[in-house]
């Protein structure tokens, strides 16, 4: 269970009483004391409330070691608060939630490793370096049975993707990536070639992508990217997560020429297919018909993506289709924003929402989500169905 850390052996030490009025640190009893051989100040009388102790002592002894992200993160799951310490955020997958409600199911998980399964800040340290985290948690809590695993276990089974996601350089970093990434990637003519002068535009752009990806991240609402590679199908940015994931595996299994080139075609869920990602994106709602080619083009991925970003202006299509033609107002452009913006929080089905467009039935689609007032069948109101001619 402890590392670096042991009772004080020799007979010098054993011999050495106790000054008084000295207690055990843990149980104070005053009985069979013994030092910690390597501060030589807290006592202890015995090994198991020495190592009941370990988790807080050792931020105040002699271990001969500089404290990691794992010493942070056992001490906080023995006093069962969230971690504030950015290293833990970012080593142990808090990080890639803003939610307190998230933050605590990766924090439950981890209790249940410390607390109950008894798994050391060593071994843990040792499985986030080697990025074994998700493979070792799962073989942990497999000793159990299946009823006692708990909520937080059968939590991470449908999150385990926080592990695998590489950590994101900073954006100053990404210059001097790019260049030592085309050395590495581009054909020998391309090698020496500025990235913003490559030909054509489609290989450019997959270049960029492609080092985003390598990179830890992935494309953001904006971007033509989030759409051509199917992140505007995900329910909200965490969701994406996943699939950035995906695409990261699969450009260390493919050449960049593959990956352009399927980016070019577009032929990606053939490349997906090739590599053995097909389980992987068939789990994606909508995913596959757009990568397809099916309802790439319709409008409610653009209403999402506005919805997910800061501009107060959506395109002239989403103005059309999605009633904000009929706003006077500030507010009413807000306020039909927002009740867009709840349906995809609510998971609203996107292409529901699409035929509730052509039918001209906006308003009926978007209060099976949400409440809305009366008012908002108006602001809804657009020109579908077209009549025929």
């Amino acid at each position: 269970m402890l590392d670096d850390l042991e009772l004080g052996t020799n007979a010098q030490e054993l011999a050495r009483p106790a000054p008084e009025p000295a207690v055990c640190d843990v149980c104070r009893d005053d009985k069979y004391l013994r030092r910690c051989s390597k501060c030589k100040e807290a006592w202890y009388c015995g090994t198991e409330c020495q190592e009941t102790a370990w988790y807080k002592h050792k931020f105040c002894c002699r271990i001969g070691r500089e404290l990691d992200s794992a010493d942070y993160l056992v001490l906080d799951c023995y006093y069962d608060e969230l971690p504030e310490e950015p290293s833990v955020l970012d080593d142990f997958g808090f990080r890639h939630f803003d939610d307190t409600d998230s933050r605590s199911h990766v924090l439950g998980l981890f209790v249940g490793l410390v607390k109950y399964l008894k798994v050391g800040d060593r071994k843990l340290h040792r499985w986030q370096v080697e990025r074994t985290l998700k493979q070792n948690i799962i073989a942990a809590y497999s000793t159990l049975p299946e009823e006692l695993r708990g909520e937080y276990f059968a939590w991470f089974l449908n999150h385990d993707w926080i592990f695998n996601l590489a950590k994101p350089r900073s954006l100053s970093d990404l210059t001097d990536a790019l260049k030592q990434l085309a050395v590495s990637v581009l054909d020998a003519e391309d090698r020496d070639t500025p990235v913003g002068a490559l030909q054509p535009d489609a290989k450019q752009h997959a270049f960029l992508i492609y080092a985003q990806l390598l990179n830890g991240w992935h494309p953001r609402p904006g971007t033509l990217a989030w759409i051509s590679l199917g992140f505007c199908t995900r329910p909200d940015e965490w969701a994406e997560s996943p699939l950035g994931v995906m695409y990261q595996q699969l450009i260390q299994k493919c050449s960049f020429q593959e990956f352009w080139k399927a980016m070019d075609t577009p032929s990606m869920l053939r490349l997906l297919d090739k590599y053995g990602f097909t389980k992987t994106y068939k789990t994606f709602r909508h995913f596959e018909p757009l990568m397809n080619g099916v309802n790439r083009n319709i409008s409610v991925w653009a209403l999402k993506e506005f919805c997910n970003m800061a501009d107060p202006d959506p395109s002239r299509t989403v103005i059309a289709d999605y009633g904000f033609m009929n706003c006077h107002n500030a507010k009413d452009r807000q306020d039909l924003k927002q009740a867009y913006q709840t349906f995809f929080q609510k998971r609203g089905d996107e292409l529901e929402l699409h035929a509730a467009c052509c039918k001209g039935q906006i308003f009926e689609c978007v209060q099976s989500t949400q409440p809305l007032e009366p008012r908002f069948r108006r602001l809804m109101r657009n020109p579908y169905p077209l009549s025929n001619p």
